[in-house]
């Protein structure tokens, strides 16, 4: 497969998970049972209110989805600042509380993750540079104590207290402090997200201080501006599936692919994580990406030793259809694809909400 990432840079990924300091604690993990099947979406509060998703829970919920991650987005007010404050998006704890609330009542369980954001640029977090370190980490623990209090109170299932940070993996010891901190705060099981690359995975060393590995995988499968079912689940049932058993390996804990996602535009493999690779609409591939990637996990066999399931970036209640290029399924034949193979009951047709009819066979 042309855009399949080298074989060396897949060894040199393993290697480096073998790190040492990665293995597993002799203590008992607080139970996974509640997210052992994670079949999930995201929901971003980046540039709208975090209550603006209640509409949309019935809908997610008769697709099939089981799990709803939501981010709650902090600011930062440059990537090199050292304090991290609540951002003009920030939800209320009321609000939160709310979200969290209904998404239980709607039958799915819970995911809170919060992260800093630069409102004023394009510069990722993983590249963030604080001037002082130590500041920006308690700063960074004042919040992250704060929504695990927050979780705790609502009963939220998963508690992140991280997220593809990668420019900060090396402060070990503030790490490990601020997951000791959620720990007394938050009673269910802890994560930290990090991106699928040797420059990321690798670096953290200290993954026995959460209860679960977090990645978010975006693998680049095709230079094809509209690349092929088998193309897309060769890759993934190849490289990322040995990927992801051998961190489980490595680190004694399950994964979870707690984000990825593909839009619905041309060029949508090349490098997945890119939101406007082009301004040409491609629905049908985005729907065929889906289905690869679910049939690649569905047919791993030994997928629940290693992995908790997956949650897909992003769900848009509000600007999402069949005429937008994002990454939200909603609304697109991918919803349909979900559906299919997640829904048990009518919604498997979804013949209301999208047209299921533009699929292919498997």
């Amino acid at each position: 497969m042309r855009a399949r990432l080298p074989l060396l840079l897949a060894a040199l990924l393993l290697a480096a998970l073998a790190t040492p300091g990665s293995a597993a604690p002799a203590r008992a993990l607080p139970s996974l049972a509640a997210i052992d099947d994670v079949r999930g979406v995201v929901y971003s509060n980046a540039n709208r209110p975090l209550p603006l998703l209640l509409p949309d829970l019935p809908r997610l919920r008769a697709i099939g989805v089981n799990h709803v991650t939501l981010y709650v987005y902090l600011a930062v007010a440059s990537p090199t600042a050292s304090a991290v404050t609540r951002g003009f998006t920030t939800p209320t704890d009321a609000e939160l509380g709310l979200v969290v609330d209904a998404v239980h009542a709607a039958g799915m369980t819970v995911a809170v993750t919060p992260l800093p954001w630069w409102f004023g640029g394009t510069a990722w977090r993983g590249g963030f540079q604080p001037t002082d370190r130590a500041a920006f980490f308690d700063s960074w623990r004042f919040h992250v104590n704060h929504y695990a209090e927050l979780s705790e109170q609502h009963d939220v299932e998963l508690f992140s207290i991280g997220t593809e940070q990668n420019s900060l993996h090396g402060e070990t010891a503030q790490w490990r402090r601020t997951a000791a901190e959620a720990r007394e705060r938050f009673s269910g099981p802890l994560t930290y997200m990090a991106p699928v690359n040797a420059n990321s995975l690798g670096t953290v060393t200290w993954w026995d201080a959460v209860d679960v590995v977090s990645v978010s995988p975006y693998f680049s499968v095709s230079q094809q501006a509209e690349p092929g079912y088998a193309e897309i689940r060769g890759t993934w049932q190849g490289y990322g599936m040995q990927v992801l058993r051998e961190l489980s390996r490595t680190t004694g804990r399950k994964v979870l692919i707690a984000e990825t996602g593909y839009v619905s535009a041309q060029f949508l493999g090349r490098a997945p994580h890119v939101d406007k690779p082009s301004t040409r609409l491609a629905l049908k591939s985005q729907a065929e990406a889906y289905r690869a990637v679910l049939d690649a996990i569905g047919a791993t066999p030994d997928r629940s030793s290693f992995l908790l399931g997956i949650a897909w970036w992003s769900w848009d209640p509000v600007f999402s259809g069949p005429a937008d290029l994002s990454f939200s399924p909603r609304g697109k034949p991918a919803e349909c694809v979900l559906a299919q193979q997640w829904a048990t009951g009518p919604a498997r047709t979804l013949a209301d909400l999208v047209p299921c009819e533009t699929l292919g066979g498997a």
